[in-house]
This record gives structure tokens, C-alpha cells and sequence, in this order.
């Protein structure tokens, strides 16, 4: 009967320890980078090589006469005139800071891109132009028009991190944050017969989400990615539509949210305190093209507010302090 009273009190013991200690969970290993410091600071600078575009954005289309002095008869024929896709320099400049608290870290980052692309067109013969900024295109044709486009856009982001190994030479690292940005357009388009002038300046702010991962290779490279998405208000300061110098149609303190989505993938080469990468990235800027907005609601039609593309190539590196 002891032995039975003995194995019971045993038993009761080993089953309420486990209860006060609980289940044993384990945690991700830390994958941040230390120099033996607790707040240790790298900064990091990229040269960026990117191209915009937006949806909407058809300037002209090649209009032909079927008949002489018939403009019943006339048709649109052939392909929208765009602007080139060409890339322009921009750059992005931030920084990452360890802190002693359970291994986050805390960054920053600013990025300055501006863009300017002009093209001008001449018709011949029986072919002329109309353009869909126009309000009533169809009464407006032209032989021939040059047209600008002007695009300003300057990020700056705030975020949390906490980067942790899923493996043995992967590493992902999540992050919550706050982005703001500024963003500013002007159009214009000049021909025999018309004139329009557009702009659209706003500011937005608003949380942001993402995560980033890293997978080791050999002889210090690694292949990174990272896909992230932000909410933001966004205020429109001023949008305007102006035909021959007279003002036709403005819209100004729009509030509203805009969302954001930005991806990417790169090469990574890192040694010591020192690391460089090239990236290729892609933003885009969920219904950016107010002006052409503007122009669908004096045409009485459903406004379609397009996209706002930019992607590119990103080359640059960090050092550890």
C-alpha cells in the first residue's frame, strides 16, 4: 500500500509541475545583423533607374477622312499615340537601427523620383488627330500637337521589424509601419486648335504592411524579395483642367484613400559590415490619373481614374556602423 501512496505522490507532483511551468514553446532565431552592439546603425543608399506610366494616358489617336470636308465619315484608324516608357534617375537613401528590446529594429527610408517625357506629332494629307482629353474629341481634329507630361513622386516610410531565420539559410522579416508620400502631375497638350493644360498635386499618409525574405546562396550572396502593401488618406490639394487658358474644371481638397502595392526581387553580396544588391522593383499607385477624371466627368461619362506604374532597376548598398 506505501508503494502505491508513494507512486501516487510521485505522480501528482511530476503533473503539477508540468502545469506550473506551462507548454514549452520555442521562438524564431533572431536573424538581424550585430556588431557586438546593441544599437547598432547601418545606413543604406540605391541609385534607381525606373520608368512611369499610367493607365489612360492615350494623348491622340490618328483620325482619317473617308471623304474631303466630310467629318461624318471620318473614323478613328489606327494605334493611341503614348508616351515612351523612357527611364529616369532617381535614388532612395535610409537607414536601420537595432534596438535592445527583443531584437526589433526600427528603419527608415525616403525615395526622390521625378520624370519628364514630351513628344510631338504631325499629320499629313487626310490624316489628322483627336485627342480624348478634349471634351467633344470628335468635333476637335488637328494636323498636328506636341504634348508634356510631368511626374513628381517622393516617399518616405517608417517601420518595425523583426527578422527571425525559417530555416537554415532562409530569413524573413516582416514589418508594420507608417508610409507618406507626395505626388505631383502636370499635363499638357498643344495643337492648332486647342489647348489643355492639367495638374493634380496631393499628399497621403497611412499605415503599411510587408514582409522581406533572404535566402543564403554560397561565397556571401543571397537572393532577397520583398512584397508590401500600404492603406494611405490621401488629399488632393489641387486638380485642374484648363482649355485655352481659361480655367474649365478644378477639383481641389479631395479627400479619399488610395492604396498602395510594391514588390520586388534582387541579388544581395554581403561581407563584413558591407553589403551591395541590385533589385528590380514595381509600385503601383491604385487610381492616380485624377485629370483624366476630370475630363470623363465634363464628357458626361463614368470617370475611370487610372493607374500610376513605376518599376526599374535599383543598384546601391549598406554599411554597418
Amino acid at each position: 500500500m506505501k508503494y502505491v501512496a508513494l507512486f501516487l505522490t510521485v505522480g501528482i507532483t511530476t503533473l503539477t509541475c508540468s502545469e506550473e511551468r506551462g507548454p514549452q514553446f520555442g521562438f524564431s532565431k533572431s536573424a538581424r545583423l550585430e556588431m557586438n552592439k546593441n544599437w547598432d546603425l547601418s545606413i543604406n543608399a540605391n541609385f534607381n533607374e525606373y520608368a512611369v506610366s499610367q493607365d489612360s494616358m492615350e494623348i491622340a489617336f490618328p483620325y482619317l477622312f473617308g471623304y474631303l470636308f466630310s467629318p461624318s465619315s471620318s473614323s478613328v484608324n489606327g494605334p493611341a499615340v503614348v508616351f515612351d516608357s523612357n527611364y529616369k534617375a532617381g535614388f532612395q537613401v535610409g537607414f536601420l537601427l537595432n534596438t535592445p528590446y527583443d531584437k526589433w529594429c526600427f528603419g527608415g527610408e525616403y525615395e526622390w523620383f521625378r520624370s519628364s517625357v514630351a513628344l510631338s506629332k504631325s499629320g499629313g494629307g487626310l490624316l489628322s488627330y483627336t485627342s480624348p482629353f478634349f471634351v467633344n474629341s470628335s468635333a476637335h481634329s488637328f494636323g498636328s500637337f506636341t504634348s508634356k507630361w510631368n511626374v513628381g513622386i517622393d516617399l518616405i516610410d517608417l517601420y518595425l521589424t523583426r527578422p527571425y531565420y525559417s530555416g537554415k539559410r532562409v530569413s524573413v522579416s516582416p514589418f508594420v509601419g507608417l508610409r507618406g508620400n507626395l505626388i505631383r502631375q502636370h499635363f499638357s497638350l498643344d495643337s492648332a486648335v486647342e489647348f489643355a493644360k492639367g495638374r493634380s498635386n496631393s499628399w497621403g499618409v497611412g499605415p503599411s504592411l510587408g514582409a522581406r525574405g533572404n535566402g543564403v546562396l554560397k561565397f556571401g550572396f543571397s537572393l532577397f524579395g520583398n512584397l508590401a502593401t500600404s492603406l494611405l488618406y490621401t488629399r488632393y490639394t489641387e486638380i485642374g483642367l484648363d482649355y485655352a487658358d481659361s480655367v474649365f474644371a478644378r477639383n481641389n481638397n479631395v479627400g479619399t484613400l488610395r492604396p498602395i502595392l510594391e514588390s520586388g526581387m534582387g541579388l544581395k553580396w554581403a561581407r563584413g559590415n558591407i553589403s551591395l544588391d541590385v533589385a528590380y522593383n514595381f509600385l503601383v499607385f491604385f487610381s492616380q490619373n485624377m485629370i483624366k477624371g476630370l475630363v470623363s466627368t465634363a464628357s458626361l461619362e463614368q470617370a475611370a481614374y487610372g493607374n500610376l506604374y513605376l518599376q526599374g532597376v535599383s543598384v546601391g548598398g549598406s554599411i554597418i556602423f
